[in-house]
């Protein structure tokens, strides 16, 4: 749709732009269904009605704006979100969407576990695998107190350390990082 501009009657935030227009001289035009291009000022400013976006053109924009009322569109945006789920700005957006509509969300997530669980199985990966090194990092930290507790040698407690099964590729510079500490 063209940006339609002029004296025209605005629906919906009548009290606002009216207000704009008036008493700050601001031309405002509608440029879509929702979207106000507001000029007049020292830079030009978009007025975004998200309850008047076009969910298909605006998806994400309409997901952030309004809690999610049918489950088709959380699965769309979940569909979109597995072609861009390696960049930030997508990822921050879900996140916020996914949070201001857990309800909805948790009723897709039981509909699409598998589904759910395909696409987002390398970032699960990647917190287990975050998750196992801080694991063994606390562990070796444990072990090596408590070997030093024992009044142990550095080289004795390094090999009893490194006769576990978890810890048998560990090197000395990192036992020697948490024995001096």
């Amino acid at each position: 749709m063209g940006t339609s501009c002029g004296k025209r009657r605005f629906q919906y935030p009548r009290k606002l732009i009216k207000h704009w227009q008036k008493n700050r001289q601001y031309e405002i035009c509608q440029t879509e269904s929702g979207i106000y291009l507001i000029e007049g000022d020292i830079i030009p400013m978009q007025l975004l009605i998200l309850s008047g976006l076009s969910e298909h053109e605006n998806l994400w924009l309409s997901g952030l704006g309004r809690r999610i009322g049918e489950t088709q569109m959380a699965e769309r945006l979940l569909n979109e979100y597995e072609k861009h789920k390696n960049e930030m700005l997508y990822r921050s957006v879900m996140d916020i969407i996914v949070k201001a509509n857990a309800e909805k969300f948790q009723e897709v997530k039981e509909e699409m576990c598998e589904a759910l669980m395909e696409l987002m199985k390398d970032e699960i990966k990647d917190k287990l695998d975050e998750a196992e090194i801080k694991g063994e990092i606390k562990g070796l930290k444990a072990l090596v107190d408590v070997l030093k507790s024992l009044s142990l040698n550095f080289d004795s407690a390094y090999q009893a350390i490194i006769q576990t099964e978890t810890y048998a590729k560990v090197s000395k510079e990192q036992v020697m990082e948490h024995w001096r500490q």
